[in-house]
């Protein structure tokens, strides 16, 4: 890239991200938004030409009983854990299953059902294994810690009752413990629980909207961020302290993913003004936009996902059935590591460790059923 081209794509990134920001109406919420943001996004390096690296993705052979039967209206959820990886799925009937895989993908312990039926589900890694937690039709929210070996570490307790059907669960760590939110009737509700999985105090409606994702914060608290309820209006993301308060709420641009915990600083991704994912880190304003939604770009994130100091990103390209998985930096570069058809489109369909390595699950739909499998990234 020569110099000229190089000062001009900077200049687009901040001209772009000043008319985002003088765009940005108020919030009509009574949590206090964040300081206002500067006029340019907290990482303004061009970006640098992508590199490849060399990547092996396989096709490990899963285990007998893992993803032999899933409901596609519920796609399975993966975790890196420990030595190895945690899945849950749902089954056409609704009964909720969960299996602990080694790092070479064999079975430790049993498949189990540990509910039926459920409505909504998510898993989380553990120091010791996996947590566990999923709704029930009623709208109670239940939570069960399993060991690495898939044994109950508590008997699966009743978190919350929401009252009403629960359309998505999520859950994260914060501190020693972990939050779970879950959305009911356009508005979300959050709960923390002790190592123990017993609720520090009782359930808090924290917003309304739709289709949480919940992010650990350096803080000990934890992010979270929510689609909006009603059409028209933008994404936004609320702060809040273990105790579940929320001291700030930021706008979050349309089309980007996000936010994760990289180090000691949040970020979230988009594609910028040339094509090319981008990570950038939460100014003190909250993200600003680096594209025009009126026009996407050819090149859509599609999930970022973040361990250690290693952040990875799924990109998916217009009119192709192709992603590709990408290397993510917080100087805005990028490296692309694999190219792969067929990712099951899921909010925990894809998963990465601190040393690199990641795996995704995978659907081949066929006149027969899909069928679900794992891909797995291993890089140099």
């Amino acid at each position: 890239m020569t110099t000229a081209r190089a000062l001009a794509v900077a200049a687009a990134l901040a001209v772009t991200a000043a008319r985002s920001v003088a765009g940005a109406q108020p919030l009509p919420d009574d949590v206090p938004e964040a300081t206002p943001a500067v006029t340019t996004p907290a990482v303004t390096a061009r970006p640098r030409p992508r590199p490849r690296i060399r990547c092996a993705l396989t096709h490990p052979s899963l285990p007998r009983g893992v993803f032999d039967e899933v409901d596609d209206e519920h796609p399975p959820a993966i975790v890196a854990t420990v030595g190895g990886y945690a899945v849950a799925w749902r089954g056409p009937r609704g009964g909720l299953r969960v299996a602990s895989l080694d790092a070479s993908w064999s079975l430790r312990g049993e498949v189990r059902e540990l509910a039926r039926p459920v409505t909504a589900f998510a898993l989380v890694a553990q120091p010791t294994g996996a947590a566990l937690a999923w709704a029930e039709p009623a709208g109670e929210v239940v939570v069960a810690r399993l060991s690495a070996e898939n044994e109950s570490q508590n008997v699966p307790r009743v978190v919350a009752r929401a009252g009403e059907r629960v359309e998505s669960v999520v859950v994260a760590p914060s501190g020693e413990g972990v939050v779970v939110a879950w959305e009911s009737a356009s508005s979300v509700s959050a709960v923390s629980l002790d190592p123990a999985a017993v609720p520090r105090g009782r359930p808090t409606v924290i917003t309304e909207g739709r289709a949480p994702r919940l992010t650990p914060l350096p803080s000990q608290g934890v992010a979270l961020r929510v689609d909006p309820a009603a059409a028209g209006t933008s994404p936004s993301a609320l702060s809040l302290t273990p105790s579940l308060d929320a001291t700030a709420r930021v706008r979050w641009p349309a089309g980007a993913q996000g936010p994760i915990a990289l180090g000691d600083a949040v970020w979230f991704a988009q594609v910028n003004s040339i094509e090319q994912p981008m990570m950038l880190r939460v100014p003190p304003g909250g993200p600003v936009a680096l594209a025009d939604p009126a026009s996407p770009p050819a090149q859509r994130i599609d999930a970022l996902v973040s361990e250690g100091p290693v952040a990875l990103a799924l990109v998916s390209e217009r009119g192709s059935a192709r992603q590709h998985l990408d290397r993510l930096m917080p100087d805005g570069s990028s490296a692309r590591l694999a190219t792969l058809r067929g990712w099951a489109p899921g909010p925990q369909t894809l998963t990465v460790t601190a040393s690199g390595s990641a795996a995704l699950v995978l659907r081949d739909a066929s006149p027969r059923g899909a069928r679900y499998s794992v891909a797995a990234l291993e890089c140099p």
